[in-house]
């Protein structure tokens, strides 16, 4: 296990995470980060290449809610939820906010 405590948009993070990798590859990628639309779609772009096969990818805050608690990390997950095997983890469609997404590469 090792903790990368960085700007997750910085290129020099992908590529510090790559050198730890090596050729391996991540088997549970969760992104949780500034949680704007560009943020979450950004953190997917560069970070789900880095998932295994047979991977999963977790997002937080997938309910609508506050715009200062869930950004746009719901509209990002309608998005590309369909493309993919997915599971989303629910307690309430009326909760304002929370809730994980799972995708299956």
């Amino acid at each position: 296990l090792r903790l990368v405590r960085k700007d997750s948009h910085q290129e020099g993070t992908l590529e510090d995470l790559k050198n730890i990798l090596g050729n391996e590859k991540i088997d549970f990628l969760f992104i949780d980060g500034d949680h704007s639309y560009n943020g979450v779609k950004k953190d997917f772009e560069m970070y789900s290449p880095l998932v295994s096969k047979d991977g999963i990818i977790g997002f937080h805050d997938i309910v609508e809610g506050l715009e200062e608690n869930v950004g746009g990390v719901p509209a990002f997950w309608q998005e590309i939820k369909n493309n993919y095997k997915y599971k989303e983890i629910v307690e309430s469609w009326n909760q304002g906010g929370y809730g994980i997404g799972l995708i299956f590469k």
